[in-house]
């Protein structure tokens, strides 16, 4: 019939199972080691993003200090046109300073 008791049923039954066990613990070892690249990878992308976050700081700082003085330059221009008593070398270094 279907069972021969020639055949070593416990034997193949056993190394299925030790098969199928080694299987899943390469996937296992697999999926962990993917786990910490994936770790190390974003640490290595947050580190670029905050570096280009400061970066992106300090251009902020150097925009804001070049409209601050554009803002200078431009009301000092306003009070020469209104008024005449400011000079033409004071008018034209807020001109070389808005432009």
């Amino acid at each position: 019939m279907f069972l021969d008791p020639k055949v070593p049923w416990k034997r193949i039954i056993a190394e299925f199972i030790a098969i199928s066990f080694a299987v899943y613990l390469g996937l296992l070892a697999d999926n962990y080691r993917e786990y910490r690249l994936d770790k190390v990878q974003e640490r290595e992308y947050l580190g670029l993003l905050a570096k280009d976050l400061d970066t992106d700081l300090e251009t902020l700082q150097y925009t804001q200090q070049g409209i601050e003085t554009q803002a200078r330059a431009a009301e000092l221009i306003r009070r020469a046109v209104a008024r005449e008593d400011i000079s033409v070398v004071d008018i034209e270094k807020a001109f070389s300073q808005l432009f």
